[in-house]
């Protein structure tokens, strides 16, 4: 039996740090052919859950109650 595998390249898949290049793997390209397609999204561990994130407007509302002189920071998991 003979096995084929397409791979696609994203135009991103390389970044050039300081000192070397690094891969970037996305595993959620290509549309609807990709790793992250096979992944449920409703669920984690066959337990059911909803996620919600914060929108824009919730940053804007945050920010503006916290007034002049407070300081904003963002964090990257």
């Amino acid at each position: 039996m003979l096995c084929c595998v397409v791979m696609y390249r994203h135009p991103l898949c390389k970044l050039w740090t300081k000192t070397k290049r690094r891969i970037v793997l996305d595993l959620s390209f290509p549309s609807c052919r990709s790793v992250n397609d096979g992944i449920p999204k409703d669920t984690f561990l066959y337990i059911p859950f909803h996620l919600n994130l914060p929108q824009f407007l919730d940053f804007v509302n945050l920010i503006l109650s916290k007034g002049p002189g407070s300081f904003l920071y963002k964090k990257d998991l």
